[in-house]
């Protein structure tokens, strides 16, 4: 088994891309949902309300490669500068804020039941989004200092006492699915009456792909752990993914389709509370978590992985 793909978002729920190397902090990849979109209330704007979201490209302005030693300081914090594009927008350049700067907006922002503070980006990104999505929203950065707690429940404290820290994500820094489980969906698609065209992984919106074992594997394990320079790292699989309308979005165009949705109903859905699941979410295990609460720790694609 090894990791085959590691992917990034760095807005939540526009579009991401994958890597060949990331990096690792308390909240899962550097660089993964630090920006998110708001609404007048506050509220997080994603896919859900609006689909065209799925249309978003953004990609980061490259770095030259460096050494862990050489790693610029914008590129641990994960604040690079995006280059952002979307079917008929002109292209949109974000800067990351400068937190010791005067003169930065705050203001309370909701993911869910989640309170928090986030700094408000410059007006130009606010009008871009409001234009192209045609509704009213803003752009905010996360603070390097936000709290936002993972539900207890299912994280335990630091080493030092804290409660784990996750971004803008739903509710936790990593999530996890097996290319084997991805392949068993489409050849199901394929078999209906009326096939359907393969779903791409980056429906599902994962973080981290793994190949090489049988399909829903991720599903029966409770460790996840990768082979890496430094040495094994440990991730917990804290809870299955409970799937929206999201992988449903065309890709393509923007619009709700009946499938995969549709689809998994049929097999993967919880006859208890009637989610449908697909994917496992990940916390980093406490060896891994205090690690890169003294530096990032890198991960790579092609790694030796295991599910434990």
């Amino acid at each position: 088994m090894f990791l085959s793909e590691i992917w990034r978002y760095p807005i939540k729920s526009c579009g991401g891309f994958k890597v060949q190397q990331a990096w690792l902090d308390s909240r899962g990849l550097v660089g993964d949902r630090r920006w998110m979109l708001i609404d007048a209330k506050g509220r997080m704007v994603t896919q859900r309300q609006a689909p065209k979201l799925a249309l978003v490209e953004v990609r980061e302005l490259e770095f030259p490669q460096a050494s862990h030693q050489a790693l610029p300081e914008d590129l641990i914090t994960g604040l690079l500068p995006l280059r952002v594009n979307a079917p008929g927008m002109s292209e949109l350049t974000i800067m990351p804020l400068d937190e010791q700067a005067k003169g930065l907006r705050c203001r309370e922002v909701s993911i869910w039941q989640d309170a928090c503070q986030a700094w408000l980006a410059d007006d130009s990104c606010h009008q871009w989004f409001s234009d192209y999505l045609n509704q009213p929203v803003c752009l905010v950065q996360q603070p390097s200092t936000m709290m936002r707690p993972i539900d207890p429940d299912y994280a335990d404290l630091t080493p030092s006492g804290a409660p784990q820290q996750v971004a803008f994500s739903d509710g936790f820094p990593l999530l996890l699915i097996a290319q084997a489980s991805l392949d068993d969906l489409n050849r199901q698609l394929a078999s209906r009456t009326q096939p359907v065209a393969p779903i791409a992984m980056a429906a599902f919106r994962p973080n981290l792909v793994l190949s090489g074992c049988e399909a829903y594997a991720e599903d029966q394990a409770k460790h996840f752990v990768v082979m890496s320079e430094q040495g094994e790292q440990s991730f917990d699989l804290v809870k299955p993914c409970a799937r929206c309308v999201i992988p449903s979005i065309n890709l393509a165009t923007g619009q709700f389709e009946d499938e995969p949705t549709r689809t998994l109903k049929t097999y993967r859905r919880d006859s208890k509370n009637q989610q449908i699941y697909f994917g496992q979410n990940l916390l980093l295990g406490p060896a891994l978590l205090n690690a890169v609460q003294q530096t990032p720790q890198q991960i790579s694609v092609g790694s030796r992985a295991w599910l434990v």
